[in-house]
């Protein structure tokens, strides 16, 4: 089994608030209990905002509060990277999404989110190092954070001493020859751990690849019902007194079902707003496409006259590196009709689950009657 500094349900809550906007500055306090918090050291918010690189890369950098003295009087210094997961209204996300789903070694190029996760690892070290003390990192992430997680595991085994992730994606193709063997010798086998869902495509992608530590697979039937997008849920996860997750499927009640509805209506707004925004951006970028080809005919056709719109569309081509355009417009539409899926799926389960609860309630009061004439 392996050990982590932390239990599941505190890692999970950990990844869950990485997810919050509210905790990316130095300084910020994460609670778990009165007894465990955490305060963020560093953290990368490249949401391309302000003029921020736009890899899409956000990670807080914690430390424990009980580890502060010993932090400071040792010559070890003990953190905790928890890096944000996909996020469908950031087209970064989703692109870095489909290099992890086709095994492209290009999500892990100079200036991913992969590269820059893995550049982070090493900077942190060589600023302690320069202090004089050495340093230890745990990686925690859902989802892409949860992917990112296992690279920086993979790439820095002398630093990373465990990587906890919840519906991870198998990054074993994306990883060099070398790292691989070393994955299938078992070498990282006491030290990762990727907890998803039965009913989850994306923590359950490339399963059939090696992976370097121990995938728990849970079978939540509730949020499974939804789809991969329910079951994907970082909030799907049931934890049991010490901490762990619940591998045991769940015992649907109508307190229970009356919950899942009531979920599964939010979910269904949250993707209407996803897909809402991911339109957005596939128009602004297209309206951008449009302009500069505008603005750059109109130039050109006053300057060099004879240059047709034809060869302005061969210079664009060229200038996107053969692509016609800044985006894949095919990518786009697959996610697209995803959203659209999902949110039909809610619907559709929810209205399902509100036929069955009535059913039941009306099946529980024939029974209340049988039992009064007895």
């Amino acid at each position: 089994m392996a050990k982590f500094k932390y239990n599941d349900k505190q890692y999970n809550t950990i990844d869950d608030m990485a997810y919050d906007d509210f905790y990316y500055y130095k300084g910020a306090t994460l609670k778990y209990d009165k007894s465990v918090k955490w305060q963020v050291k560093d953290f990368i918010n490249n949401d391309g905002k302000d003029g921020r690189n736009n890899s899409g890369l956000q990670s807080i950098v914690l430390e424990d509060v009980k580890d502060f003295k010993a932090n400071q009087n040792s010559d070890t210094v003990e953190l905790t990277i928890a890096y944000r997961g996909t996020q469908p209204d950031k087209f970064a996300d989703l692109v870095t999404d489909v290099n992890i789903h086709t095994g492209s070694v290009q999500g892990a190029l100079k200036g991913s989110q992969f590269d820059q996760a893995d550049k982070q690892v090493k900077l942190l070290k060589e600023q302690y190092a320069k202090q004089g003390k050495n340093l230890v990192v745990h990686v925690t992430g859902h989802s892409l954070g949860g992917a990112i997680s296992s690279y920086v595991a993979y790439k820095n085994p002398d630093t990373v001493k465990s990587a906890m992730t919840f519906s991870a994606p198998n990054v074993y193709s994306m990883m060099s020859p070398d790292i691989q063997k070393q994955i299938r010798d078992g070498f990282f086998k006491e030290r990762m751990q990727n907890i998803t869902n039965k009913h989850d495509i994306i923590g359950r992608m490339n399963e059939k690849a090696p992976y370097g530590g121990r995938q728990v697979v849970i079978d939540n039937r509730v949020m499974g019902a939804l789809g991969f997008l329910g079951a994907h849920n970082i909030k799907g996860f049931v934890f049991n007194n010490s901490g762990s997750v619940d591998t045991e499927p769940i015992k649907i009640t109508p307190h229970l079902i009356k919950k899942a509805i009531e979920q599964y209506k939010q979910v269904a707004s949250m993707y209407e707003e996803k897909l809402k925004a991911q339109t957005k951006i596939v128009n602004d970028l297209e309206d951008a496409e449009r302009r500069i080809k505008h603005e750059f005919m109109a130039k050109v056709g006053s300057e060099y006259r004879g240059i047709t719109q034809g060869e302005v569309e061969q210079l664009f081509i060229y200038t996107t590196q053969g692509k016609g355009t800044f985006f894949n417009r095919a990518i786009s539409n697959d996610f697209q009709k995803e959203y659209k899926k999902a949110i039909d799926e809610a619907n559709d389960f929810a209205n399902a689950l509100e036929h069955a609860l009535s059913q039941m309630n009306e099946t529980d009061h024939l029974l209340s009657r049988v039992s009064y004439i007895n």
